[in-house]
């Protein structure tokens, strides 16, 4: 994890166990969360999008909400939503 100081955003890499691999820039909401934007290491066609791509929420003490991303699939826009709960 680091600080981007040019946009003013914390940036997180991650790596999942199927060899994937990420950054996101994170922003800190009011309510104790925070949004993200994916972060591309390669040089892109397309302009980044306005806004977050997906936001992570605390509902309490022991329980978290990811709401995004959205993308097309077969023709419909899906939006994941996940619950995380600390053991």
């Amino acid at each position: 994890m680091g600080y981007d100081e040019r946009r003013q955003a914390w940036v997180r890499f991650g790596v999942i166990s199927t060899g994937q691999y990420f950054a996101i820039r994170m922003t800190d909401t009011a309510d104790n969360g925070w949004t993200w934007k994916y972060v591309s290491f390669f040089k892109t066609q397309n302009p980044e999008t306005p806004g977050s791509d997906a936001t992570f929420s605390k509902k309490s003490d022991s329980e978290y909400v990811v709401d995004g991303p959205s993308y097309e699939q077969n023709g419909t826009r899906v939006t994941e939503h996940h619950v995380c709960k600390k053991a």
